[in-house]
């Protein structure tokens, strides 16, 4: 099975003048993008996928697909297009030799770089939530990461706090494995833990 990779410069088409909030969340000065071009949910940017360089997309698009029903799903979009820039500029951070991971790059202010807010980054679930519910951050990989073309992934950054659905994005740091990227195995709503309803 293929793996599509997200394009920075696609995405940014994507969300581009889709009004304040995500103007917020997703203008850099390289935008070439006129507001006219620019659509605003899940679909548009899935159907957007192409060549994000240090991320790798393996997560089930209807998950992704999903958040288009709720309310948010314009803030939601836009979260999720800085969060894999954010990823993305981890690993060219990564690349150029970075001491340590994605919350060493969040903290830090190489320039250029695109970091994530620390409140909305978990690098690891709860002892319970693993124990309990493990199998629900088990994503696609290539075959090369993992010979069963499945990996646990506990690493999430958190696009919405508000209601039952909190989307989440899991991902697995593969800088310095055989890829070279950040896979993101999941974007999707909340995955079950001991909060859950």
């Amino acid at each position: 099975m293929p793996w599509t990779t997200w394009s920075e410069r696609e995405l940014r088409r994507t969300f581009c003048g889709a009004g304040s909030a995500m103007q917020a969340a997703t203008t850099t000065p390289s935008s070439s993008s006129s507001p006219g071009e620019c659509r605003t949910r899940s679909r548009s940017l899935w159907e957007r996928l192409d060549d994000f360089e240090g991320v790798l997309v393996t997560a089930d698009r209807s998950k992704a697909l999903e958040l288009d029903e709720g309310e948010r799903a314009r803030v939601w979009a836009a979260k999720a297009w800085n969060a894999l820039r954010a990823l993305d500029s981890y690993t060219q951070a990564a690349r150029e030799g970075l001491n340590g991971g994605f919350y060493q790059h969040c903290t830090s202010d190489r320039p250029g770089a695109v970091n994530w807010p620390l409140k909305q980054f978990a690098p690891a679930e709860s002892d319970t939530t693993m124990n309990r519910w493990d199998a629900e951050r088990i994503f696609a990989v290539p075959e090369d990461v993992d010979p069963s073309g499945r990996k646990e992934m506990q690493a999430h950054l958190k696009l919405g706090s508000k209601g039952s659905t909190s989307p989440r994005i899991y991902f697995l740091d593969d800088t310095e494995g055989i890829t070279g990227r950040v896979i993101v195995g999941y974007i999707g709503p909340h995955l079950t833990n001991t909060k859950t309803n």
